[in-house]
């Protein structure tokens, strides 16, 4: 998980948000520099989850707002990004 933290925190830095194209560009990333296969399906289950972290549903998911999520879920702010 520390590979796809680092890439938000990347893409975070650059414009101050993250799209879903760059995080699915990420999670591919991932996945073949570990030869992984992803799964059927995970596309839909990653837009569910982006949809629901991205507050103003602007297609861009903020640095604020996945503090938020994640407050929501239960992780605090010194937790983990991803």
């Amino acid at each position: 998980m520390d590979d796809l933290e680092d890439g938000v925190k990347a893409e975070l830095e650059k414009d101050g948000g993250l799209s879903l194209g760059e995080l699915y560009a990420l999670i591919k990333e991932v996945a073949a520099k570990y030869d992984y296969d992803l799964p059927k399906g995970w596309k839909v289950e990653v837009k569910k989850m982006f949809d629901w972290v991205d507050a103003n549903h602007d297609g861009t998911v903020t640095g604020p707002e996945i503090e938020k999520a994640m407050a929501k879920a239960g992780k605090g702010k010194d937790d983990d990004l991803v």
